[in-house]
């Protein structure tokens, strides 16, 4: 406790020492304008769980009293150089950890809303307070710390780190309650923590209690999957669970040398990108929705910006100055860019196509439908994985290989995949595979993908579907005809007022196809006279013996031959002499 106490005042006897006029104003200046680049008032909450969840934290309280937030965590207590670190500006003692690279005036955050901070950890116990120097207004009273004589047992058993922070206006203290309960402290912000997998907050001024627990399920050399679970006043809120993708890249020397200066000092060899996917209950991938944030390292904080992925990316971008939402344009949020590209390419798609079922749902999740706000994004990882996923191996087929759109055969209709065996998909479609029905694909890609035999109510059958006639037709595959039409009797009713009744899908009895408005159906003994061979095709007689097939044909246009019929046709070929 000496040696403390002894510190603490080196410390401040060291800016003391300094001339006040000059050297001590320009200091208090400098903190005051970086507490400002921090954003809301409830910023320096997740500031202090960040730092919280950096020396090995796994819990994490925060208390509200009428005038106090008190935030507790059980991690290793202070240091000397963790003291250090909070007395200085620009500097951190954990410059050389490997995924908080810009921690060092995260603290400098609260002083937007107290002017009085207690610290108790370990054997140290100091404050920073406005009140005590209020006859110095030029001394840097954010970065001087003052011992405290006499303290009673503050921490509550499991705890080992005590922030006290007087709250002294009520409306701040109202925006800490409301920014703490939704915007600051979210459940999916444990996913981007290494170490914490539980928070407490306590309001005591409305009596709510609010619990947030991260629990890891599953875990293999690729990737994690955490289920999110969130209590208030002990009822349980529906969990969340979803899949996150951690990876540890290595800075290139030319990026590094690319950066200013005064930034390439406190940047490192390695950086932590980490990706999460949210999973459906029953574990499929899960669209969430365009917008989700990035949550990435400003030089000063963490912040987040919205995108338009369907999945949430936590890196150490670089900001703008003043604009704390839009990357700033630079050699190492370029490369940045490009490693979270490398990371879906080459690590998170070869695990979706692993999975049965994140294979056939990984594409709808991953495929960028709107431009990125912000063009570095776009750019660097919307625009190349884009292209990636139109033209790569990505598309799962039903016999589980991959292929990739031009090897693609997309059959929208069961029915019509059933009627398909092997040999005429060979004949047909000899160089590609049809993709499993499971599979969701975007739009845009869909467009690149040749369809296969369908037909719709708007635009009857398609080319592929005629052509897939045509040969049954020429190899005189009368069960065929036989399944296909019965495939269409469960459609007949909606289809009778259809496109389809103008294609060619009526087989007739000499094995040509044609629109039902040309094909009868032969009643009793009547004979086609051989003049009118070419206008009246009748349906082959082993279709029409179908009771369901005649239904089915009728509905669609297919009419019964009968004598006055031809009779009809006989006299208007005379009178115009055909």
């Amino acid at each position: 406790m000496n040696n403390a106490r002894k510190h603490i005042e080196k410390i401040m006897n060291s800016y003391l020492s300094v001339e006040e006029g000059f050297v001590l104003s320009s200091l208090r200046r400098s903190v005051e304008r970086i507490s400002t680049f921090f954003g809301g008032d409830g910023a320096f909450i997740a500031e202090f769980v960040d730092n919280a969840d950096a020396v090995g934290s796994t819990r994490v309280r925060v208390e509200f009293t009428a005038g106090c937030v008190k935030i507790f965590n059980d991690g290793a207590p202070f240091s000397g150089d963790d003291v250090e670190s909070l007395c200085r500006v620009g500097f951190s003692c954990r410059s050389s950890c490997k995924e908080k690279p810009f921690s060092g005036t995260g603290f400098k955050s609260v002083f937007l809303v107290s002017d009085h901070i207690e610290l108790y950890s370990g054997d140290y116990r100091f404050m920073f307070s406005r009140t005590h120097w209020q006859d110095r207004e030029d001394i840097p009273w954010q970065v001087i710390p003052l011992w405290i004589e006499s303290a009673e047992q503050l921490i509550p058993e499991g705890f080992n780190t005590l922030f006290r922070i007087e709250i002294k206006e009520p409306a701040i203290m109202e925006r800490l309650r409301r920014a703490i309960s939704s915007s600051y402290i979210q459940a999916k912000n444990l996913l981007f923590r290494e170490n914490i997998d539980r928070v407490e907050i306590k309001d005591y001024i409305s009596d709510t209690r609010r619990y947030i627990q991260k629990e890891r399920i599953k875990k293999t050399p690729e990737y994690a999957i955490y289920r999110l679970k969130e209590f208030v006043n002990g009822t349980e809120r529906p969990y969340e669970d979803w899949v996150v993708f951690t990876h540890l890249v290595d800075v290139p020397e030319e990026v590094l040398n690319g950066c200013h200066p005064l930034e390439r000092s406190s940047l490192r060899q390695k950086r932590k990108v980490i990706m999460a996917f949210r999973l459906h209950k029953d574990g499929d991938l899960m669209i969430t929705g365009l917008g989700w944030p990035v949550q990435f390292s400003s030089s000063l904080a963490m912040v987040e910006t919205k995108t338009q992925f369907n999945f949430l990316v936590r890196a150490d971008f670089m900001s703008r100055p003043l604009q704390g939402n839009s990357v700033e344009d630079n050699p190492w949020n370029r490369w940045l860019c490009r490693e979270i590209y490398r990371m879906i390419t080459e690590k998170c798609i070869p695990v979706f196509l692993k999975d049965s079922r994140w294979s056939k749902s990984f594409l709808e999740v991953l495929y960028p439908a709107e431009k990125a706000p912000d063009r570095l994004f776009e750019e660097g990882i919307n625009a190349p994985l884009k292209k990636y996923l139109e033209t790569s191996e990505v598309l799962t087929t039903v016999d589980g290989s991959v292929v990739n759109v031009k090897s693609a055969l997309l059959i929208m209709s069961s029915k019509i995949k059933e009627l398909l065996g092997e040999e005429e998909l060979k004949t047909l479609y000899p160089d590609r595979k049809v993709l499993h029905p499971a599979l969701r694909i975007p739009y845009d890609i869909r467009k690149l993908i040749k369809e296969g035999p369908d037909y719709s109510d708007t635009y009857g059958a398609n080319k592929e579907l005629l052509k897939l006639l045509e040969l049954k037709a020429r190899s005189r595959d009368i069960e065929f005809f036989r399944r296909f039409y019965h495939h269409l009797s469960e459609f007949a009713e909606i289809l009778r007022n259809s496109y389809l009744k103008y294609s060619n899908i009526v087989l007739t009895e000499d094995w040509e196809l044609v629109d039902p408005g040309f094909a009868y159906i032969r009643r009793g003994s009547i004979n086609v006279p051989d003049r009118l061979k070419n206008t009246v095709k009748i349906v082959h007689p082993e279709l029409a013996k179908d009771t369901l097939i005649q239904n089915t044909l009728k509905l669609l246009g297919v009419e019964e031959l009968s004598k006055e019929y031809i009779d009809a046709m006989l006299q208007l070929k005379d009178r115009f002499r055909i």
